[in-house]
This record gives C-alpha cells, structure tokens and sequence, in this order.
C-alpha cells in the first residue's frame, strides 16, 4: 500500500504575522476561562519543556530549581568503515539546566542550560587519555524565557533544545541539539485530546557554534518549522507525530511506544520512523526492545536504518547506515549510573564514521545529591 502525501510549504509571511500578534491573540483567547481550579496543584517539570512547580518560600529554591546536572566519565572505541581504528579515547560530559524562577510557583522563568561538547551533535570533551589532546570548554547552549500563564499552556522565546514526542535521537535530532526561535506548548488532553500539543517556529544552524551568546541575532531569522502531537493511550500505548520543514526539506516523523506489564521477554517495545518527502526523499527507521532484569539491570537493543543524506543532526552513538545496537543500564546507589553501547553497521553501501563502536561509561548525578541536601 501507497501513501501519497501533499507535501506543505509554510507561508512564511505568514509566519511572520504569527510571530507578532500570535501570543497576545492565544492570552486573549484564555483570558477569562476558568482553565483549572483554584486549588488544583500544578504539574511537575517534564523531560523537553519547562513547567510550573508548587509554591517554594523557603531558601534557595525559591529562586532557583536545577532541573539537571550530571558528570560522566567513558572510555569510547571507535573505527569508520574506511580506517581500522579512529579512535580509542576517555571522554567526559558535563550536563546542567537550571531555572531562575521570578514567581514562587515558576509560571515566568529563566531556563539556562549547556555544558562539554563543541558542536551540535556533540556533547563530549576529551581528557587528553587516548587519542586526542584535553579539552576543557564548556558552552551555554540553551538559555530561553518560559511563561505558563495557565496550567498546560507554555510559551518559550530564545535558545531552547527540541520536542521529540516518543521519537528518539536516532530518528529525530541529537540530545545535545539547540536552536533559536519560539515555541507554544499546550497540554490540556481533557480539552483537546492530544496530550501534548507543540508549534514551533525558529532557526537551526551553526552547527559548530554551541554558544547561545554568540547566537541570539538568529532569533530574527527563520529556518525551522515543527508541529507535534503526542498521545498517551491508558500508560499502555503512546503514539507522536510531527511535520518539520527545515531548510525546505520537508520531514515527517511518526513513534509509537508500547508497554507490557507482564510479559517476560519484554518491557517496552519502540518504533520509530520518518519520511522525507523532498530534497533527496527517503525513509528510516529504528526498532527497539528493553527489558529490565532483576529490577536494576535495564538492556535494550535493536536495529536503524538512516539514510545517508540525513545530515548531522541525529544521535552522534549510532549516526546513519544500517546497524545493530545493545543499551545497557546499571544504577549504582542513588547517584551514580553505569553505562554501555555497542553498534555494528552492515550492508550499508556508503562509508560511516562509526562503523564499530564500544563504549562504557559512569555517570554521577549532582543534581539529585544537591537537591536531596535541600540546597536547591
């Protein structure tokens, strides 16, 4: 079976119009609905968009929530399909995202967010262990303002990273990924049966600039169109779509996630597609299982298949080609994690950079430590 699909081409004089009245026409929209009661208590942050917290008036935490903060350490064995052996390195990553609260329940924010890395696919610096000299920089990648005017509805202007649905970044963009624009967030499935609602609207680019300080005259320039659905279907089953016109290219993305409570083999099982309509059309994949053994151990593996004109946008581990893939998991105590990758290409007709890959890594999460001190 055949499915033709109308390619869409964003007006983008339109698009300028929405830039400029859209925000105070969606407030005045919602102004004067009651949209939640009173006294109902306000979402917990979730993983891609900032959120509203409960009241805080003691310390610290007032002001200030670290969302995230890690420090992980790995050595990575790396060979392309042309050379026996590219790297064998020690790397580490330091990741962070913090947020300046204005209010005492966080409805206007700042978000500030960055660490190791020195491009956009690219979030590790090498520790001079191996192949490769030390590298000490750190970036601020992500710094965007974030207002929640109503519970479920979320405005984001400045250097934000990207909303995946259930997609991953083997088929969508890489986790230490930015860029530049506006974003409107609506999640209010009672109303509008979509869990999650997202419009974005920005500049993608300068890849090898992972500074948002050297970035923030792209916020008058527009390159990036996304629009995303998300469904969660009773915890069981939950479906994303998404349409981006980047450059021209016009992408569609669709995943699908289903648990299983009681199966023995499986927990989770993961597909993931997109199809590029034009400028060298093609399709991919990625097709996923995970299981966790003994309460602890979690391992998930699978097979992608992206093509080679995807660009260097997707997830640095795997990058394009055909090949297999096995996730391993390990948490140690509250704060440190260990972790593990191994990738195979095959049958891919174009060189790769990452044709044989082995990792293994421990990660130390900060930001848990500091929080349970109360501190933050």
């Amino acid at each position: 079976m055949l499915l033709h699909v109308q390619a869409f081409h964003p007006d983008r004089n339109w698009l300028h119009r929405w830039r400029r009245h859209g925000l105070i026409l969606l407030l005045a929209l919602f102004h004067g609905h009651t949209l939640y009661p009173a006294d109902s208590s306000l979402p917990s942050p979730p993983t891609t968009n900032s959120a509203v917290m409960p009241a805080c008036s003691s310390g610290l935490s007032r002001w200030l929530d670290l969302q995230t903060g890690t420090l992980t350490l790995r050595y990575k064995w790396e060979k392309d399909s042309e050379i026996p052996i590219r790297l064998s390195q020690v790397q580490y990553n330091v990741l962070f995202r913090l947020r300046l609260k204005f209010d005492s329940r966080g409805r206007f924010s700042l978000i500030a967010g960055g660490g190791s890395g020195r491009r956009f696919n690219f979030g590790w610096n090498s520790t001079g262990i191996g192949t490769g000299d030390l590298v000490t920089n750190l970036y601020l990648r992500q710094l965007h303002i974030s207002a929640v005017p109503v519970q479920g509805f979320e405005i984001q202007y400045g250097g934000f990273g990207f909303v995946r649905g259930e997609s991953t970044d083997i088929t969508s963009f890489n986790l230490n990924g930015y860029l530049m624009g506006q974003r409107l967030s609506l999640k209010r499935p009672q109303q509008f049966f979509f869990d999650e609602i997202s419009l974005t609207g920005g500049y993608l680019g300068d890849f090898f600039n992972p500074s948002v300080i050297g970035r923030f005259h792209r916020l008058s320039q527009v390159n990036y169109y996304h629009f995303l659905v998300l469904k969660h279907n009773k915890d069981r089953v939950s479906f994303s779509a998404d349409y981006t016109s980047q450059e021209g290219a016009q992408t569609l993305r669709q995943a699908i996630k289903i648990q299983f409570k009681s199966a023995k083999f499986l927990d989770t099982f993961l597909f993931e597609n997109y199809q590029r309509l034009d400028v060298n059309p093609a399709w991919g994949f990625s097709s996923q299982v995970q299981k966790t053994l003994n309460s602890k151990f979690t391992l998930a593996g699978g097979i992608s298949d992206i093509d080679k004109n995807y660009g260097p946008w997707n997830s640095d581990r795997l990058g394009k080609g055909r090949r297999f893939f096995l996730i391993g998991s390990l948490p140690i105590g509250r704060e440190f994690t260990l972790t593990g990758l191994v990738t195979q290409a095959f049958a891919t007709n174009f060189p790769v950079v990452n044709h044989t890959r082995f990792e293994v890594g421990i990660g130390y999460d900060f930001a848990s430590r500091l929080n349970r001190s109360r501190l933050f």
